[in-house]
This record gives C-alpha cells, structure tokens and sequence, in this order.
C-alpha cells in the first residue's frame, strides 16, 4: 500500500466530512451503542435479545434491505435452534481463536440451519441465509468489538486495495486480511486531529457510540472507492 495515496485520500475524506453539514452515516455509530447496550449471550431470551440488539431508529440497511434479510433469517434460526445458535456466537465472538476458524465454524453452522430449515419449511422457496458474503459475520464483529473489526464487503475491499496500488488483489474472501487493512488505516485516520474533531463533532450525543470504533475506517473506505 502506498502511504501517500492514503494520506491523498484521506484528505480528501476530511474535505468531505467538513463539507457534509448534516453527515447522513451517523446512523452507523448508533447500530454500534444500540448493540454494545443490548448484547447478552445469557440472555434467557436469546431470540428478543437478538432482536434488540439488531434494531436502529436511523437506519435498518446492514440487516435489512431487498432480497437481503439476514437479520430476519437468523430470528428463524433461533427459534429452530436457540442453544445451537447461541454457541455460534459464542465461538465466533471467542477472541482467543483464529478468526478464520471461526468464521468457518459460523458460515457451517449456518449451513446446517438452513438445511434443517428447508425440512421444516419444504413449500418454501427461501434458500439462503445470507451470512456466506461474510456482510452480516463483519458486521455481528464489528458491534460487539468495535475498536478491532469493521463491516467488510468483498468489491470494496478489491477496489479499496486497487486505489491503494497493491500489488496482490484477493479473487476469493478474506476477512483477515481485510480486518488487517482496516487496522492499519485506522491509525492513519487517528493521525487526523481535524478530522477526528469534525468527527467528535458529528456523533455528539447519547444516542451515538462514543469509543474508538474501527466503523470510521469502514466509512473513508466507502467514500474512497465509491
């Protein structure tokens, strides 16, 4: 990656937001406090927790959007199999194991769900659960660790590497690497004392996640490649 495209881009990521009087992506930072206030993995209601924590007064599009219901999905998943899909979580949110074990074990476990849900359900012309993209496991990391994950989409990632001039652009899924990226733009980012302060300045009140949050990489990348 080529340090001074970053800090090209970031520039003019920082003209952007100073210019954005009413900045419309604040609803990310609210996803983020909605889920950090509401997650309990020993919720005796997993399902309604679940459902909480998944819940936005700005914006619904990262769960839920047309042809893509992966919040709706897992709710189903739920209700099939409430133990088993609570230690899913549980192991994909295990900080002491490989990331790309555990988004391993998530995308099979899944699999397995939607199996189990197709025999329940053989009328049904559902065939997905949308978490194979790896969208919805990004994002279900990235709130519950903000300061280490962030939202992923795969052609974003490709085209965030091609503006950067690296030389080695995935074909195929790779969250790790992603996750590595988005930690070394973060401090980039961090660097920026204007534009952390226009920053500050956007997501002020009780409503918005106020902690270092890797979700402000995801939104410069965004910018960037769009």
């Amino acid at each position: 990656m080529k340090t001074a495209t970053i800090h090209t881009l970031i520039a003019a990521y920082g003209s952007f937001r100073k210019e954005e009087l009413a900045w419309k992506e604040a609803w990310k930072w609210e996803i983020v406090k909605n889920f950090q206030h509401n997650w309990d993995l020993e919720a005796d209601d997993f399902a309604a927790m679940y459902d909480r924590s998944l819940h936005s007064l700005m914006s619904r599009r990262m769960w839920s959007d047309t042809g893509y219901e992966p919040k709706k999905r897992m709710l189903e998943f739920i209700s099939l199999q409430p133990d088993w899909t609570r230690h899913l979580f549980r192991d994909l949110f295990d900080q002491s194991k490989s990331l790309e074990a555990r988004i391993g074990r998530f995308l099979f476990g899944c699999d397995e769900l939607m199996a189990e849900y197709r025999e329940k359900h053989p009328t049904s012309i559902e065939t997905s659960h949308y978490h194979d993209d790896y969208r919805m496991i990004s994002l279900y990391l990235a709130l519950r660790y903000p300061n280490a994950y962030a939202p992923y989409e795969f052609g974003m990632f490709q085209r965030m590497l091609e503006l950067l001039e690296s030389k080695d652009i995935p074909v195929a899924h790779d969250l790790p690497r992603y996750m590595k990226v988005v930690s070394i733009l973060n401090t980039f980012l961090s660097k920026e004392k204007s534009l952390m302060e226009i920053h500050r300045h956007a997501i002020r009140g009780e409503a918005f996640y106020q902690d270092e949050c890797f979700m402000l990489v995801h939104d410069f990348i965004q910018y960037a490649t769009r």
